[in-house]
């Protein structure tokens, strides 16, 4: 999936997603529901945040951000996996 498609699918998302990625400059950062700037575009791959937490990618590096953006890299040997949902019942 393109990072535009995964995007767009993201936003349909409306608020189930606290953090929206949105890319710039061939970055990714964050927006709210409303459009502002949350975090300044500097990954390069992010996903919409759930439950707190965001993954994205820096270089070679993935791991997961807060809603302000710090950062906690994962171990080398653990590959990161998407969010999965639970279906509404």
């Amino acid at each position: 999936m393109s990072a535009a498609t995964n995007l767009g699918a993201q936003q349909r998302e409306g608020s189930r997603c606290p953090l929206l990625p949105v890319p710039h400059a061939e970055k990714f950062g964050y927006i709210d529901a409303s459009g502002k700037l949350l975090i300044s575009a500097r990954f390069d791959f992010a996903e919409c945040s759930h439950e707190g937490l965001a993954l994205v990618q820096l270089g070679s590096k993935y791991g997961f951000i807060d809603k302000t953006g710090n950062l906690l890299f994962l171990p080398a040997s653990i590959k990161p996996v998407r969010f999965l949902r639970a279906s509404p019942r």
